[in-house]
């Protein structure tokens, strides 16, 4: 069974999620933990906040606003506009200072839990105050949080109450101006009727014998062009007063409290400009509040807020009063024209009754008193019937306010909504977890492919090894016990790829060490001596980990005589060396584990033990303890030609890498390069690992040896080795 078979049927508990997942998903995985812990604080928080929390009640009432108030403020837009323009500002009406502080009056605010501990009232009930205008209808809601039940409906219940209290007198202050104009109005026009009357009656008495049935031919024209021009100079009256009234009550309402917000909600609904004004105020107002309400009223930052509120008023105020300005000029500018096409007819009337007055002048004097009284009778009946709807709209109701759902409140919290609140959480802890995650991965990112490394530690790739699966001794004579697995091919082209950069009789001792335990180093050592030995070579393995040795675990020797007896003089070196059933290759165990490892390694015994092996063999495998826990394998560095360090696919991080490596050019270690452990299947392409057939039973290890050394050399794109001059290159086996 080959390498890649045993990967394929087991699944490792470091896979990456399958299916070519993104790389944000990948990067999440490896810290899985950290995202799972951050979601599971945030659930739980929102869990106890949940529990703890002091429950709200929210209470709602919906109201209608009909507008059917005296129009004094006509500007010629369609009925639809007008109406949607008034019912959002009557929702900012239900908000504005005079209901609230109203309301404030009426409310028990010092025995209330839902104003405990709040210094400024108006502004808190201000923010927390909910008003919203229906999508498909007119209706407005009205809805407050607060602690209980009964709080939160007698809250809104006086606001609404407060706010149709300030809706009918605002409506009876502008019917009173208007009904007082029209009344005024009635007198004149009454007055001159009753004179038009008498003089009407007084012709008759002084002319008994004139005929008053009206002439024929140009007489009549004459008379019908003056019946003509009277009702032409009524239907002008009648304009010049309507703008007339329309501008004098203008001017009265600027003149009140919230008049000019009223008229501005009207002239300047559909103005962009003036919108955002307005919410920016709103805005500052509601952050100035609450840095009041947390005690900064002295701070800079509740400095400077005043400051732009107060440009902000000042703004909101120009452009009301600019709009304004300009609306009252519009109104008055319209008076002045009927009052010019007032004028124009009356002109041509009189020039029209002088021209009768030659014909038949008691009889056109009649016809033009007569004209005169019908055309005062119409006057008259304008103001008359104004007057009359008005007291009977008064009368009916002076309200138009309906209250279509009184203020109530469930005895069941709406605030917090477990559903919501827990929703909140998770989303927060997948956010928080992804973003806790990504931050260590980026920390402590592993390295997940070839151009990462090399570009992190500036040195080649010397192989790539695929994931084995079974226990450590089994994996360490991986190349023993699957000779055709793509492992096995993989050590073998390590074993012969360090000698691309150093020649065989100047690489004759090799240490092989990794920057952390677990990394794969021992069975890199092992499989990589099992090569050399296979490739021709007298090859010893050297187990120099005095911290944690393992190679007469792999090699089934047991812990006997070993490297720390031989240093010692408690045996020789023949005893403590241990032949192994593949040809040419000798093992020296540790033997027992010494007190205190970095001194044995950096004595002189030791120096001379290394250089007493390598005359006796042509290849020595130094298996050392990993770099960053301890000095172990800095020391044997400086004793080897050269050093192989091992890292493992999606665990080595770029710090511990660089790390090591700087650790090892510290002590003048030559570094050949890397070599990529524990590369699951799906990882493969990352590191460039490929082979294009496997090796079969039946080819010898030397064409096989030979194959791998070019495919492993077109892989790191490397020359030739060139012999030195007077040398050959020594065969591989």
């Amino acid at each position: 069974m080959t390498a890649e078979k045993h990967s394929s049927s087991r699944t490792y508990p470091n896979d990456p999620p399958s299916g070519g997942a993104p790389r944000l998903v990948v990067r999440v995985w490896h810290r899985r933990w950290t995202f799972l812990l951050a979601l599971a604080a945030c659930v739980a928080s929102g869990f106890a906040y949940w529990r703890f929390a002091k429950p709200l009640y929210t209470a709602t009432s919906r109201l209608y606003v009909e507008e059917h108030e005296p129009r004094l403020l006509g500007d010629g837009r369609e009925t639809s506009q007008q109406s949607d323009n008034f019912v959002y500002a009557q929702a900012e009406a239900l908000t504005s200072r005079p209901v609230i502080s109203e309301a404030l009056e009426k409310l028990p605010v010092t025995t209330m839990q839902a104003f405990a501990k709040i210094k400024d009232p108006a502004l808190y009930l201000k923010k927390r105050l909910d008003v919203q205008v229906g999508k498909k209808d007119a209706g407005i809601a009205v809805s407050f949080d607060a602690p209980t039940p009964a709080e939160a409906t007698t809250i809104v219940k006086t606001i609404v109450d407060a706010y149709m209290d300030q809706q009918s007198r605002r409506q009876r202050s502008t019917a009173d101006q208007m009904l007082k104009l029209l009344q005024e109005e009635k007198r004149t026009r009454d007055a001159e009727l009753a004179e038009k009357t008498a003089e009407v009656l007084a012709f008759k008495k002084a002319n008994p014998s004139l005929s008053l049935d009206g002439g024929g031919g140009k007489g009549n024209i004459i008379l019908e062009r003056l019946g003509r021009l009277a009702e032409n100079l009524t239907a002008a009256e009648l304009q010049a007063f309507e703008a007339h009234a329309q501008h004098t009550a203008a001017t009265a309402a600027s003149e009140e409290p919230g008049g000019t917000r009223y008229i501005c909600s009207t002239v300047l609904a559909t103005d962009k400009e003036y919108q955002d004004l307005l919410a920016e105020l709103h805005r500052l107002e509601l952050s100035s509040a609450s840095l009041n309400g947390r005690g900064y009223l002295n701070s800079p930052p509740a400095h400077g807020l005043q400051i732009a509120l107060g440009a902000a008023q000042e703004q909101v105020a120009a452009k009301e009063k600019q709009a304004v300005a300009g609306y009252l000029k519009g109104l008055e500018q319209k008076w002045q024209e009927a009052r010019g096409k007032e004028d124009e007819i009356r002109r041509s009337l009189v020039e029209q009754q002088a021209e009768a007055a030659d014909l038949n002048g008691k009889l056109v004097e009649y016809a033009r008193l007569e004209s005169e009284q019908a055309r005062l009778e119409k006057l008259c009946e304008a103001p008359e019937r104004q007057i009359t709807e008005m007291r009977l709209a008064g009368g009916a109701s002076g309200l138009n306010v309906h209250i279509l759902e009184p203020a109530a409140a469930r005895n069941v919290p709406t605030h917090p909504d477990p559903i919501k609140v827990l929703a909140f959480a998770a989303s927060l802890g997948l956010l928080l977890g992804t973003g806790l995650a990504l931050l260590r991965d980026g920390a402590h990112a592993p390295l997940r492919s070839a151009d990462e490394i090399m570009t992190a530690l500036g040195m080649p790739v010397l192989g790539v090894v695929p994931r084995i699966a079974g226990t450590q001794d089994s994996r360490g004579q991986s190349i023993v016990l699957e000779p055709d697995s793509e492992v096995a091919e993989a050590y073998r082209a390590i074993s012969m790829s360090v000698f691309f950069f150093l020649p065989h009789e100047k690489a004759k001792t090799i240490l092989i060490t990794s920057p952390e335990p677990g990394d794969g180093k021992t069975t890199a050592a092992s499989n990589v001596a099992i090569a050399l030995a296979q490739a021709g070579y007298r090859t010893l393995l050297l187990d120099a980990d005095c911290r944690r040795p393992s190679q007469h675990k792999v090699f089934e020797l047991g812990q006997g005589l070993g490297l720390l007896e031989v240093i010692s003089g408690a045996c020789s070196l023949s005893q403590a060396i241990h032949p192994t059933a593949i040809p040419r290759l000798d093992v020296l165990p540790c033997g027992a584990i010494p007190p205190s490892a970095s001194e044995v390694l950096n004595g002189r015994p030791f120096a001379e033990l290394t250089r007493m092996l390598a005359k006796e063999y042509e290849k020595i495998v130094i298996d050392s303890p990993p770099l960053l826990p301890v000095i172990d394998a800095r020391l044997l560095a400086g004793f080897a030609d050269a050093t192989v360090l091992v890292l493992r696919a999606d665990k080595s991080t770029r710090r511990a890498s660089t790390c090591s490596r700087d650790g090892l050019l510290s002590v003048g270690a030559n570094v050949v390069g890397v070599v990529v452990n524990d590369v699951p299947l799906r990882g493969r392409r990352r590191y460039d690992y490929y082979y294009s057939y496997r090796l079969t039973p039946g080819d010898n290890e030397r064409a096989g040896a030979k194959t791998i050394v070019r495919e492993v050399r077109s892989q790191l794109a490397l020359p030739k080795p060139v012999a030195q001059a007077g040398q050959q290159s020594q065969p591989l086996g």
